[in-house]
């Protein structure tokens, strides 16, 4: 068996130069990415490790053996369509006790680094209600393949011994080799949400190397094939694991790009609680007497079946005519219920619509005009870039249209919004409040 060099794989130095240039360009892209993304918003939860094992297909010139495959990955989400993944694998490829045409063996442990890109397809068609569960992943990028391989032969493996000879198959021994090889991966996943912060996976990826040596054998010269025969070792992963979001926070909804706030609740004043729990006490006790006059009128309705055969027909009259005072006093009870309820109603709903009215609100403003046609004419052109919530509104004068990108409900929500629109949209903007 022999040892072998870089340059006994055919790689010149032009070609190891390209290799070493071009990683340099990824990873100064990688940096450049990294910084613009942070410069906009970052944030622990926008980042996610994947935990994963699988087995490997191969395309050598020697069979392989499916031994497991290990992988860790370290994902960065730029936005809700685009992440930033990189994987580190580490795994066997093998084949010491499988039947070949020339009893050859090798095993190569390595490992791979991968950088590349990782698009969101579900949420680049749109599907909102699977992206709460399923996410269908795609991803493509370049990475390093470190080869330790060692070779051997086994004349009790070989196939067919007699249809070659012995010189021939010596003509083709393998190549122990500890290399570093460049391949380009492709490949797609899906994820399957669990909790807020942790998935299953499971993805396959397709990954083309620049090297025959990968199993320590290369199809030039060989027998088999005939001279002038080079073909690359190729290999595919399929892998499952898990997938954990990072940070404290739960998971982060997206709409259209954007962070959706989360929806603040109302609470009910000291004054209106009591008023609420007044009304609702004696509601309870109205309904408390209803039901002890209705087993009152059950009682009487027994007693006048058993005075009916023992009274006369004037005795009788006088019982009917109280049954009916009792049923009207019902009637009442029922209807004075059902006014209460109304105002139950009517009170909850003024105790939110006060509550709505006396909370201060903060309006993103991009201009102020004298004119409504010229504030509507903005209007539009910001319903037009996407901005939905936009509005006209008067300031405390009348005398001014003032044209608000959108309304929030608290100063630093407020302030936030207003640095992004004068970074990016509009320098003189600003907030007014009614508070």
């Amino acid at each position: 068996m022999g040892e072998i060099t870089i340059r006994d794989l055919g790689l010149k130095m032009r070609d190891r130069t390209r290799i070493i240039l071009f990683l340099l360009v990824v990873g100064v892209l990688n940096i450049l990415l990294l910084k613009s993304v942070y410069a906009q918003e970052s944030s622990n939860e926008n980042w996610r490790i994947k935990f994963g094992s699988g087995v490997p297909f191969t395309s050598f010139n020697e069979a392989n053996r499916m031994n497991p495959v290990y992988d860790i990955s370290l994902i960065y989400d730029v936005n809700p369509l685009f992440a930033l993944q990189t994987s580190l694998h580490k795994g066997i490829f093998e084949n010491t006790n499988r039947p070949s045409w020339f009893g050859r063996t090798f095993k190569n442990q390595f490992y791979s680094f991968t950088i590349r890109p990782e698009i969101n397809i579900t949420a680049m068609i749109g599907v909102d209600k699977l992206m709460n569960i399923f996410q269908i992943k795609g991803f493509s990028g370049i990475g390093i393949l470190h080869n330790d391989v060692k070779t051997g032969m086994n004349p009790d493996l070989m196939v067919e011994p007699y249809v070659y000879k012995e010189e021939s198959t010596q003509k083709f021994l393998g190549h122990n080799n500890t290399t570093n090889t460049l391949f380009y991966s492709l490949g797609i996943g899906l994820d399957i949400s669990l909790t807020s912060r942790l998935a299953l996976f499971v993805q396959y990826e397709y990954n083309l190397t620049n090297s025959d040596f990968v199993d320590g054998y290369t199809t030039i010269n060989d027998p088999l094939h005939g001279p002038n025969n080079y073909n690359n070792d190729n290999y595919s992963l399929l892998t499952s694991g898990i997938s954990i979001r990072l940070g404290g926070g739960g998971k982060t909804v997206f709409r259209s790009g954007r962070r959706l706030p989360a929806s603040s609740s109302l609470k009910k004043n000291t004054a209106d609680s009591l008023l609420y729990k007044k009304l609702t006490t004696m509601i309870e006790e109205n309904g408390k007497i209803l039901e002890e006059t209705s087993d009152r009128l059950n009682k009487t309705n027994l007693i006048i079946k058993n005075f009916v055969n023992q009274t006369a027909t004037n005795q009788m009259n006088f019982e009917n005519k109280k049954i009916k005072r009792i049923q009207a006093q019902i009637d009442s009870m029922r209807s004075m219920r059902a006014q209460l309820d109304y105002l139950n109603n009517k009170i909850d709903s003024k105790i939110k619509t006060d509550s709505n009215d006396k909370l201060p609100k903060y309006f993103i403003i991009a201009d102020a005009f004298l004119e409504i046609n010229k504030a509507q004419s903005l209007l539009k052109q910001l319903k037009d870039i996407g901005y939905n919530d936009a509005k006209v509104i008067n300031d405390i004068s009348k005398a001014w249209y003032l044209v608000a990108y959108a309304e929030v409900g608290n100063e630093q929500q407020a302030d936030e919004i207003l640095k992004k629109i004068r970074a990016y949209q509009n320098p003189s903007a600003w907030i007014y409040t009614n508070k």
